[in-house]
């Protein structure tokens, strides 16, 4: 079975029906990219990938088990569907940093979130095996200032591989926006999710600064071995980059294949339309 196997993705909106049975899969360290127009579904199907939108139904398998069953588990509670969402990273089209945090606050606030939600289970062990008073207060804190201070750590190592140590202390309006959307990546690959999902990553660059996000992503891939879906509109970049290529138009999958089969001979008449656009 596949590392990642997505099943019949199913999604509405009102009447609209954006995703009507999506289904692909992807092995570890590959790279699959996703094109297509805009209202095609692309960003849709990453974010219900993500589970920052709800699914009417379908299935994620990961690793080979059933991760989420689109109705069995469409009640599940957040803190429930946080523990699922931690094995996807998701970087948004817009950076979204956190403006009053620098950067190394912005990319290791939410995995000291994590170690903290951690810490505190660890302390409700810890009372289940008879500790407490003054050792379950030594044993807590000694856990939280170990674990905090590895997380930063890694944090400033993600950095590094970003190069952006030279930045950790500066806050995003200081920063241009490759910059950024490179803290964006970091933040994401904090968390050490499974899978990284980047949704049109160099769309709000200016041309000159498209390069350098690229040249990340890229690096991610050979040095990195990571996993990784991508929404995007540089369809150089898709060709070079990807082990897979899925065409999207109007909800569904039209094509799917290797990029010389989805670029140098597609088979669909959407699929050439579409490429013929990008081509001219």
């Amino acid at each position: 079975m596949a590392y990642l196997q997505v099943k019949d993705f199913k999604k509405k909106f009102n009447d609209l029906e954006v995703l009507k049975g999506i289904s692909f899969d992807i092995e570890k360290g590959e790279v699959l990219s996703i094109i297509g127009s805009s209202g095609s579904g692309k960003s849709t199907l990453l974010n219900c990938l993500t589970f920052l939108e709800s699914l009417d139904s379908g299935q994620i398998y990961l690793e080979d088990k059933l991760l989420f069953d689109g109705v069995r588990d469409s009640k599940l509670k957040e803190s429930a569907l946080s523990d699922k969402r931690s094995n996807f990273g998701l970087v948004f089209q817009n950076f979204y940093l956190i403006p009053q945090k620098n950067v190394l606050k912005n990319v290791d606030f939410a995995p000291k979130i994590k170690v903290n939600r951690e810490a505190k289970a660890y302390k409700k062990s810890l009372k289940s095996q008879g500790v407490k008073g003054k050792k379950l207060k030594e044993m807590v804190n000694a856990y939280l200032k170990e674990n905090l201070k590895a997380t930063e750590e890694y944090c400033i190592s993600v950095l590094e591989k970003m190069g952006l140590k030279d930045k950790m202390q500066s806050y995003p309006h200081q920063l241009s926006g490759g910059q950024c959307q490179r803290v964006a990546i970091a933040r994401a690959l904090a968390l050490k999710p499974k899978i990284l999902c980047l949704d049109e990553p160099t769309s709000a660059l200016d041309p000159e600064l498209t390069g350098e996000v690229l040249k990340v992503i890229r690096e991610l891939k050979e040095k990195e071995n990571i996993t990784m879906i991508i929404v995007t509109h540089e369809m150089e970049f898709a060709k070079n980059i990807s082990d897979k290529v899925v065409f999207m138009a109007n909800g569904n999958i039209i094509e799917c294949g290797s990029p010389k089969e989805v670029f140098n001979n597609p088979k669909n008449q959407l699929t050439k339309q579409f490429l013929q656009g990008y081509n001219k």
